[in-house]
């Protein structure tokens, strides 16, 4: 297949975040800016080391797993909510996701969720496209302003060479 000439925009793409529970606790961001941005992504998502001899490089190899940075912003509407989704709740684990589950496994110490990016520029010829973070650790912050603003970040950590799909 050729590759398409079609360039995702904003406007095709959206961010969804879920848990682990068997029937996902699960949210399409919105309002956010179209602004998602992931990675470096590398061979293997590993850092290289070089080998000197004597100052003088012989070797490198893939050494340790590196996580992939990940952030994206949204337009505030609302802090925390019981039964709503927020984007505070989600990342402090509190609201409609404190009964969630991690992507790390029930009795994971750290609370991480997936996040999935799909861009859909189908509808004008071009294709669709998914990446997946599995395991994301991440916070956000608020800044007020017109509008007030969240920003998201965190890092889409490694379990055994998964966490990452792109299709």
């Amino acid at each position: 297949m050729a590759l398409s000439a079609v360039p995702f925009i904003p406007k095709d793409g959206t961010i969804t975040i879920e848990d682990a529970t068997g029937t996902p606790i699960s949210m399409t961001v919105a309002y956010e800016a179209g602004d998602l941005k992931m990675g470096p992504f590398s061979q293997s998502n590993m850092n290289v080391e070089a080998f000197f001899d004597r100052g003088v490089e012989f070797a490198q190899r893939l050494v340790q797993e590196q996580p992939i940075p990940w952030s994206f912003t949204a337009i505030a509407t609302e802090f925390a909510d019981a039964t709503e989704k927020t984007l505070i709740d989600v990342f402090c684990k509190t609201g409609a996701w404190s009964s969630g589950v991690s992507q790390l496994g029930a009795a994971a110490e750290v609370w991480a969720v997936k996040i999935t990016w799909a861009g859909d520029a189908s509808s004008i010829g071009g294709d669709t496209s998914v990446v997946a973070l599995t395991y994301c650790v991440g916070q956000v912050e608020f800044s007020e302003g017109t509008p007030g603003q969240f920003s998201c970040s965190g890092l889409a950590h490694f379990v055994g060479s998964a966490g990452l799909a792109i299709a």
